[in-house]
């Protein structure tokens, strides 16, 4: 099976820009064919690896002119690959590469020169092409749920649209074997956690917490806006909440645990099934929504689900139309409000059988996660399934971290680009 088919890319250039005017860069959709659906279901089941995990391995299965006023907020466009990751650029050293901005670990890494023929098909870092580069040389190990990666730490300027970080600590990588096939067939080349300090590798300064401390930030935020139809970008943006991202009033729930943007749920409720008080992870480098397998089971067998033989604490449900229309949404109860997840959003086409009809994936998925300290709610994980429902903003002011949802204005969005096939 072809995992990766098809995919759109998109080339983005960096521009001058005046003060509080946010620079936009871009995240892609494409149509689901059964080859993607596919796809998607492997990158996914290795993403709780991969852009979730940190040193606590608790997942697993994740341009200004120089003479230019220093911006104060900025927008880079967030590329979609396969509804599965989104990944937008990032330049160190002078060097661009497109990077996870992943709210579920800490670290950013990028491949290096020296990582051989692992990452041919990636950008790789050289520090001779870096005026900036300070070599710190000390060990970096991260153990993901499907191997290890490593390599050694380095700093060197970076930026992200229109910012520019003094002195960033990033990884070079130079072992991927434990990230497998998908990472050599996927379009991003590294990391960037967008996580609290508590679960940096190593203690390193996490890139939004370095642009806190150098005051470059109008406010202490930032947002995702993720696109929903096939082949459209979405949008990141940091330092401010652009109300032309939003329609009605945003809905604040506190960050109960700093480390990963956790926070409180007085109900996760399927139908008329009501599951009960939970913790919930905002995590933008998860494709899926993932909780405690006793309380996915209850879901699973709502739906006449049958398990996934490819892989644990995954199902299979037929989404045939007139078994689509008796399913109910999958709500999440935060601070009082209810959000929603339509059997539309929930359900990915996967394949047909004859007599039976299209069967579907269901995108939550099994995964027992270690309860917090002196609690035993279950753990659940709002990756993009969830986030693209929602305007999100990530409120990292000290003292008071938050995170909050408001209804997406889509229509700011680019419209969809058509589909490319990359064969």
């Amino acid at each position: 099976m072809k995992v990766f088919g098809s995919l759109v890319l998109l080339s983005v250039l960096g521009a001058a820009v005046a003060k509080d005017e946010p620079v936009r860069l871009t995240l892609k959709r494409r149509g689901p064919s059964m080859e993607d659906a596919a796809a998607r279901f492997v990158k996914a089941s290795i993403a709780h690896a991969m852009f979730g995990a940190d040193n606590q391995e608790f997942l697993s299965a994740k341009l200004g002119g120089e003479n230019d006023p220093e911006p104060d907020s900025a927008t880079i466009v967030l590329r979609d690959f396969m509804n599965a990751s989104y990944q937008s650029p990032l330049t160190i050293g002078g060097q661009e590469f497109e990077m996870i901005f992943d709210t579920g670990s800490s670290n950013t890494w990028v491949p290096s020169l020296k990582c051989g023929k692992d990452c041919e098909s990636k950008n790789v870092y050289d520090s001779s092409k870096s005026k900036e580069y300070v070599e710190d040389g000390a060990k970096f190990d991260i153990a993901y749920g499907s191997g290890p990666v490593s390599g050694f730490w380095s700093k060197d300027s970076a930026q992200v649209g229109s910012m520019k970080i003094d002195s960033l600590e990033f990884a070079e990588v130079t072992e991927v074997k434990g990230l497998g096939m998908m990472y050599k067939a996927s379009k991003f080349d590294g990391i960037c956690g967008m996580g609290f300090p508590t679960i940096s590798v190593d203690g390193k300064v996490p890139l939004f917490e370095k642009l806190v401390q150098q005051g470059n930030l109008k406010e202490q935020v930032f947002t995702f806006l993720l696109g929903q139809q096939d082949g459209q970008d979405g949008e990141l943006t940091f330092g401010t909440i652009d109300k032309t991202r939003y329609h009605g009033d945003i809905h604040w729930a506190p960050v109960l645990h700093k480390g990963y943007w956790t926070i409180g749920m007085q109900n996760v409720q399927f139908g008329s099934q009501s599951i009960g008080k939970a913790f919930g992870i905002v995590d933008s480098g998860t494709s899926l929504i993932t909780g405690p397998s006793a309380d996915v089971q209850k879901i699973a067998d709502s739906l006449g689900a049958w398990k996934f033989f490819l892989k644990a604490g995954t199902y299979i449900v037929n989404c045939r139309p007139d078994k689509m229309e008796t399913y109910p949404n999958l709500d999440f109860v935060i601070e009082g409000k209810n959000y929603s997840i339509p059997p539309q959003d929930y359900l990915i086409p996967l394949f047909r059988l004859p007599w039976f009809g299209e069967q579907c994936l269901l995108s939550v998925m099994a995964m027992d996660i270690p309860a917090q300290k002196n609690s035993e709610l279950g753990m659940w994980i709002l990756g993009s399934v969830f986030m693209r429902k929602q305007f999100t903003i990530f409120d990292y002011t000290k003292g008071s971290e938050r995170v909050g949802f408001a209804n997406p204005a889509l229509e700011v969005l680019p419209p969809a680009k058509p589909n490319v096939q990359n064969m």
